[in-house]
């Protein structure tokens, strides 16, 4: 089993490295934030409130020191070559928190080195040092390719005192078959519409959204054979918080790289090249 004292580095100290800080923080861990932006603001701890309560976690500035656990939640064009070539030698496992497909086609010759993951049923978000989380009980989803028992039972130690679910599912697409085409969708209804979830639902009406669904779940199947339930899907999306906005939405209207974007060309791209049809979410990314 693993060494009761576990040494965890996060890398991305937004909203879910944050969350992932605040559940891990029981008495056998040691928690540090690991900051490799060129351009950061030197200070030497990451803090925050949540529910009334101060967290505050070690900054570092190199991750040259090992550690049992490394969770990998920036967005994906911030992951540099170097810094896969880093984690490819670390002793410890390194787990990506991804929404998407552009870290795994980027590194896939590695797939055996890393884990993915990734959350559903988690709105979370980071915001003036504070820390908002609306779910309750989320999942974490593992990608069990390349696990073996022994790692799937760290992983399943590592968030027992947690109010994180852990499931295990065979390979990445099949974590991405249950949160990718959620996450994808509400980015496009509310980036493309400019508003909250609950306005863009609103104004894009019932027969426009499903149109638009029908198409997204056409170029999924094809490019990365993910099946949707449409009605399913919707029920999805309109559970969230009507006043939602994603990570990719603040981005993109901040007006950062936008990793939405990014996922978007890309699927869209494949598409086209299988012969997919995707007018309406080509019109759409000229948009944007």
């Amino acid at each position: 089993m693993s060494d009761p004292k576990q040494i965890i580095h996060i890398f991305g100290s937004g909203g879910v490295g944050s969350f992932l800080s605040k559940e891990l923080d029981y008495e056998s861990n040691d928690i540090s934030f690991i900051d490799l932006r060129p351009n950061s603001i030197s200070t030497d701890l990451h803090s925050f409130k949540f529910d009334g309560k101060d967290y505050r976690y070690q900054k570092k500035f190199n991750y040259c020191e090992k550690a049992n656990w490394n969770f990998i939640c920036t967005k994906s064009y911030d992951i540099t070559d170097e810094f896969v070539a880093y984690l490819s030698k670390s002793k410890g496992h390194s787990v990506f928190i991804q929404n998407g497909t552009v870290v795994i086609n980027r590194y896939a010759k590695l797939e055996n080195d890393f884990i993915f993951a990734n959350f559903a049923s988690l709105d979370v978000q980071f915001s003036h040092s504070t820390l908002h989380v609306k779910s309750s009980y989320p999942d974490i989803l593992f990608s069990s390719q390349g696990l073996n028992m022994e790692a799937m039972a760290q992983i399943e130690m590592l968030f027992q005192l947690t109010n994180i679910k852990v499931k295990f599912l065979q390979d990445y697409n099949a974590v991405l078959s249950e949160k990718f085409p959620r996450w994808l969708l509400t980015n496009l209804i509310t980036i493309s519409s400019k508003e909250s979830l609950g306005l863009a639902v609103k104004s894009m009406g019932r027969s426009k959204l499903t149109a638009l669904l029908d198409e997204l779940a056409r170029v999924l199947s094809g490019v990365l054979q993910i099946e949707c339930d449409l009605d399913s899907l919707l029920k999805q999306v309109a559970s969230l918080p009507a006043e939602l906005t994603t990570s990719s939405y603040r981005d993109y209207f901040s007006g950062k790289q936008c990793e939405f974007l990014l996922e978007m060309k890309q699927l869209l791209g494949s598409a086209r090249r299988m012969g997919i049809p995707c007018q309406s979410l080509d019109a759409i990314l000229e948009r944007l």
